[in-house]
């Protein structure tokens, strides 16, 4: 009897417990009961509700966003032209891309490949208005054009933002008009910063996963303020990974494309590579830029020679061809530098004066698919 009456508290007593630990996980709301989530569960909850809507921006956006069609000499295997197109007229060929709108006078951005070796570009608004724009200035290297329209009507420019403050797991939204589809949105992500290209090896690159596709070339990528932190260039092909040209770097070089029409660069006349202990002469450093070949110019006439590997650039150290040719783009014609490479393990420092780079080929980036 006594060992039941024991079992019986000891039951009432697990009950009642039960009953209290609950009570801390559920709470009265509106006069019923709501499970309270743990606090990982509750994160989560906050973010799903907490997801921003991104439609006021877009209709606030939508209309400085441009179409823009070019007439020209466009490769035959070009694919900013998709299969099908429609309003292809039998004597021309077309690219087609994106553009967006800078300042209510008629400036727009977009990327050089979209327009390089145009003869005609026009460029449709939103509102269905169609404008033919010249071409104010390009530059290649950067993939990034200045074309200009005179406008009918009153534009509304979206702002450049500052690309370096962006940061990694932000949102952004990509805008454009890929396959003539006008106002196109995508969302995502900034998935990195700093990223390389070939094609650009200066450039340090915002990489997105909000998509782009052929189309959406020389269109915006938005942060949530509404302003404009990069311009959509690149894709690799088969992924997700997209490519932006940050704005910081577009707004160095705008003033110069508004008055000249042209980036007027550094050249020192080298071919770089990335340092190999593979190969002969290499094994004393791991970090620097390997001169793959000398060209005529300034490395040339001050005893550079292949092979040897560039360390510091006139008091930057270099620890990769991309440092090399960042600091490079810094200089200007006529400046006089000191370079320190390392021949045979021996540091060895040679004065060169930079020159004007040479005017650079079309820009025809081998991941661009935009």
């Amino acid at each position: 009897m006594k060992d039941k009456r024991f079992l019986l508290i000891g039951v009432n007593l697990l009950v009642a417990f039960s009953i209290v630990f609950a009570a801390g996980y559920l709470v009265a709301r509106e006069g019923g009961l709501s499970v309270t989530p743990t606090a990982k569960a509750q994160r989560g909850l906050q973010n799903s509700v907490n997801l921003p809507d991104f439609s006021p921006l877009v209709e606030e956006l939508s209309p400085s966003v441009v179409y823009v069609v070019v007439s020209g000499a466009v490769p035959e295997n070009d694919e900013r032209v998709p299969e099908n197109h429609p309003e292809m007229p039998p004597d021309a060929e077309k690219g087609v891309g994106s553009g967006f709108i800078i300042d209510r006078s008629g400036n727009i951005l977009t990327n050089d490949h979209v327009v390089a070796d145009s003869k005609k570009v026009e460029v449709i608004l939103p509102s269905g208005n169609k404008y033919t724009a010249d071409v104010v200035g390009r530059d290649p290297q950067l993939d990034v054009a200045l074309i200009k329209i005179k406008p009918r009507e009153t534009l509304k420019p979206i702002a450049l933002g500052n690309s370096g403050q962006a940061k990694v797991g932000q949102w952004v939204v990509a805008m454009g008009n890929p396959f003539g589809l006008e106002n196109n949105v995508t969302v995502g992500v900034i998935s990195g910063k700093g990223r390389e290209l070939a094609e650009a090896p200066f450039v340090d690159f915002l990489q997105t996963d909000a998509a782009i596709y052929p189309g959406n070339s020389g269109g915006p990528l938005i942060d949530l303020d509404g302003k404009a932190i990069g311009i959509n260039t690149a894709v690799v092909p088969g992924t997700q990974l997209g490519f932006s040209v940050p704005i910081d770097k577009v707004k160095e070089i705008l003033p110069e494309l508004k008055t000249e029409g042209q980036v007027t660069r550094g050249y020192i006349g080298i071919e770089m590579a990335p340092v190999s202990p593979q190969v002969p002469n290499e094994a004393a450093t791991e970090k620097g830029s390997l001169v793959a070949k000398v060209r005529p110019g300034p490395a040339e006439k001050a005893g550079i020679r292949a092979k040897d590997i560039i360390i510091k650039y006139n008091g930057t150290k270099i620890d990769s061809p991309n440092d090399l040719a960042k600091a490079v783009d810094k200089s200007d014609p006529g400046d006089r530098v000191k370079v320190t490479v390392k021949r045979n393990g021996t540091e060895k420092e040679f004065t060169l004066n930079v020159v004007e780079a040479p005017t650079p080929g079309e820009a025809t980036p081998q991941n661009n698919q935009g």
